[in-house]
């Protein structure tokens, strides 16, 4: 699985996640602010998509079903 890093832009402070997130520009959540970040906030502070890391999904990541595999709280 492609990753990208990311210093969040409310923060600053580093976390990581899949590159399918990126490429559907959905929103992403920073687990040290606990922030919702729109891709128009996070697209200007993108670092390189270098890495791997190990994950288990049942099925692929696309445009269809973003919905039921990622958590997006309302309101955030």
């Amino acid at each position: 699985m492609k990753m990208f890093n990311l210093n969040c832009p409310r923060c600053k402070k580093y976390f990581y996640g899949d590159i399918s997130m990126i490429k559907l520009k959905v929103p992403v959540h920073c687990p040290q602010c606990d922030g919702i970040i729109p891709f128009q906030e996070y697209s200007p502070c993108l670092n390189s998509s270098d890495g791997a890391v190990l994950a288990r999904l049942r099925e692929p990541l696309t445009e269809e079903n973003m919905d039921r595999v990622l958590y997006i709280p309302a309101g955030k």
